[in-house]
């Protein structure tokens, strides 16, 4: 029984700690008057930015919006659009572009000196003489003696999502926040990386960030269960 139980610990631990971790830029804007009393219940509806009005994976992506948003207090409006207090816009996109690297390889060679080792025997005759056979081995010590450069180019992708939030209580829309959010992969597949991107922005929401924040996430991090899911997994 408490070998079962250590292998589940062991199983739990190895779960939440070997998933993939990110490092994810945040920069986040809020404009004018995105504090007015009119925004106390933060009615919204998320639409598509031009480019991705027909674009199959819309649907999937603005759940997670949702999921974030309405962690934060946010109301999601799905029938009437009359009720809207903002229309935030999501914008998502990968870019390639190659990275010229320049790697150090250690260099094994002799580092000066040698160690000795001597091995043998004592016999000793009838008349009480005693005689000694043996060798020493002598064995140049090694060592890291320097490095050698190797250089090369590899391929890079930046992912990317934004969400601008329109006042639409004023007559004509209004921007009153933007969120900037990008990471830096080795791969191009932006479904498995769009939760960790809304993710990391949570806190930023309709707020200004005054500078690109750094965040560290794990695929198994609350936050991103929470976008995933649906569900507060914050606490």
């Amino acid at each position: 029984m408490k070998s079962k139980a250590l292998f589940c610990l062991l199983l739990a631990w190895c779960t939440a700690g070997c998933s993939l971790k990110y490092t994810v830029e945040v920069n986040s804007f809020k404009y004018g008057n995105a504090t007015t009393p009119s925004f106390s219940r933060k009615r919204y509806v998320v639409l598509p930015q031009k480019m991705q009005e027909k674009d199959v994976i819309f649907e999937e992506f603005e759940q997670y919006v949702v999921n974030a948003l309405n962690s934060k207090g946010y109301v999601n409006v799905t029938s009437d659009t009359n009720a809207l207090d903002i229309r935030v816009f999501l914008e998502y996109g990968v870019s390639d572009r190659e990275v010229h690297y320049t790697r150090f390889f250690p260099v094994w060679g002799q580092t000066g000196g040698y160690s000795a080792n001597t091995q043998g025997t004592f016999q000793e005759d009838y008349g009480g003489k005693s005689s000694y056979s043996g060798k020493t081995v002598y064995t140049p010590n090694e060592g890291i003696v320097g490095s050698v450069p190797v250089s090369g180019v590899k391929t890079v992708y930046e992912h990317f999502a934004r969400l601008t939030a329109f006042d639409m209580t004023t007559g004509s829309p209004v921007r009153l926040w933007q969120t900037n959010i990008t990471t830096v992969r080795n791969h191009g597949d932006l479904r498995r990386v769009f939760p960790v991107l809304i993710a990391a922005a949570i806190p930023y929401l309709g707020e200004s960030t005054k500078q690109i924040i750094k965040v560290g996430l794990r695929e198994k991090d609350s936050a991103v269960m929470t976008v995933k899911e649906g569900k507060n997994n914050w606490f």
